[in-house]
């Protein structure tokens, strides 16, 4: 992928997210309007869910949804399969998982339902719900087809793209509609180019798992109130929160975990357990470290976050002993099997300062035990504002109670009020960033930060969490430990 950057003139303050709310009737391109997802959806004789799986090739039809282990489990595809989860079972019903709906036939893939418990037939109504990204959308034979998502694309290519899916906003014919989590969401559109139906789902939908979970502002486990030292990063690791940084990675250990989306049994990173010995170091929060969390969604072929990370390492304006960068990748998929260690690689190259490397994290959460923990680590959290999955994002992480601030979001971005973040750094120049992958040949102009303006992030950044003080910081030890583990 290619880039080069131009000037923009500046936007007007308030774009990009502070403008006026879309209304629920008529969204973006005329879309139908929005009814609430009725009692008929929840009254299927099965629901089967599907996402874009790591590995295509299943052992079975279905197997429990509830079951199958996610890599990361904040943002993306994998966030919504457990939050759907959770919600399907506050309804009373059991959601399937079909880890290869375009391989689903009748003959054989029915027994799987019965192996199940599950009486469900050819004839039965059987219900397939579509997870993830709309570029991914695979059809399930055999079943009524919905798609939800969480996206909304407001950066589209500036010319169409010869694959069918390649813009990411149009879905296969085969879809009766589209599930949508706020009423402010740009709908997809199928292959004739009209706007598809869409269905507004319960307010919890979009985070039922973390509610459930007890994350946002609740205590932890065992009620405590500080750090007890250098033993919290091995803690942090037990409860299924990885974190390594740019100088530890390890490509193959990554990559393998992601597969299996099993523990990748490395230990704790020694630099992560040097930051929470200097976050310990002082209590009154004068000198304190304070990780910023930044979501990186890996399938979209436009992220600045690539880009953004670069140049805070070439130059040079990490050199800050007080923040630490943690990076959240999600939507990882068998297109973007490289994208992070690619990421790695070129900033490795490209870093003045090799202790660059030792300030910057790449991180997973698989296990809920950990969610409560996200508030107490993370002051803030820089989400990108071009990103498709924007709102689905600042809504997880209203969630875990992390605020949010909006980095470069288009001048046409349209939030929900309750998602409104403590701050929007716009953007001022335009990056033309040419995509190359299996949907094609694209070209996308992507509002981004020039030098200056992410010095001034980085700035406001520093005054926020100034103003707002630092997270409360829990004790991970002792009686946390025994209750997270219970």
């Amino acid at each position: 992928m290619a880039s080069q950057s131009r000037a923009l003139k500046p936007l007007p303050d308030g774009a990009g997210g502070a403008g006026a709310r879309r209304r629920e009737r008529g969204g973006a391109r005329g879309a139908p309007y929005s009814q609430r997802v009725d009692s008929e959806f929840w009254g299927s004789d099965a629901i089967v869910a599907s996402v874009p799986l790591v590995e295509p090739g299943a052992r079975a039809a279905v197997i429990a949804a509830a079951r199958h282990p996610c890599a990361q489990i904040l943002f993306g595809f994998e966030a919504q399969l457990r939050a759907l989860v959770r919600l399907a079972a506050g309804r009373g019903t059991t959601l399937l998982l079909a880890p290869a709906p375009e391989l689903f036939s009748a003959t054989d893939s029915f027994s799987a339902f019965r192996r199940l418990g599950i009486a469900v037939g050819a004839a039965e109504k059987l219900l397939h719900v579509r997870l993830g990204m709309a570029r991914h959308a695979r059809l399930l034979k055999q079943a009524s087809n919905v798609i939800l998502t969480g996206e909304s694309h407001t950066l589209l290519p500036t010319s169409p793209p010869q694959h069918p899916f390649g813009s990411g906003d149009r879905v296969p014919a085969g879809f009766s509609r589209q599930l949508i989590y706020f009423p402010e969401q740009s709908p997809l559109s199928g292959l004739d180019g009209h706007p598809m139906p869409t269905a507004l789902l319960d307010d919890s939908a979009v985070a039922a798992d973390l509610l459930a979970a007890g994350a946002g502002p609740g205590a932890l486990p065992g009620g405590a109130s500080a750090w007890v030292g250098a033993d919290d990063a091995a803690f942090c690791a037990e409860l299924g929160l990885e974190i390594a940084s740019f100088a530890e990675f390890n490509a193959a250990s990554w990559r393998e975990a992601w597969r299996g989306a099993g523990g990748s049994g490395a230990p704790p990173s020694l630099d992560w357990r040097r930051a929470v010995t200097f976050a310990s170091a002082s209590n009154d929060g004068s000198d304190r470290l304070t990780p910023l969390l930044l979501p990186w969604n890996v399938a979209n072929p436009a992220s600045i976050v690539p880009p953004l990370i670069e140049r805070l390492c070439r130059a040079g304006r990490w050199q800050d002993r007080s923040l630490r960068l943690v990076v959240f990748p999600f939507n990882e998929s068998w297109e973007t099997a490289g994208a992070v260690a690619g990421l790695i690689q070129r900033v490795r190259a490209a870093s003045a300062e090799p202790a660059t490397l030792r300030t910057m994290f790449l991180a997973r959460l698989r296990a809920d035990r950990a969610t409560a923990l996200m508030r107490h680590l993370f002051a803030l959290a820089w989400v990108e504002g071009g990103d498709p999955e924007c709102a689905l994002t600042l809504a997880r992480l209203a969630a875990l109670g992390v605020p949010a601030v909006l980095v470069a979001p288009p001048p046409n971005l349209t939030l929900p009020q309750a998602l409104m973040p403590r701050f929007s750094v716009l953007a001022d120049e335009e990056t033309r960033q040419e995509v190359l992958d299996a949907f094609g040949a694209r070209l996308f102009m992507v509002p981004s930060l020039s030098a200056r303006a992410v010095a001034g992030l980085i700035g406001r950044t520093r005054d926020e969490i100034t103003r707002a003080g630092p997270p409360p910081v829990p004790r991970l030890g002792g009686g946390a430990r025994d209750a997270a583990h219970a």
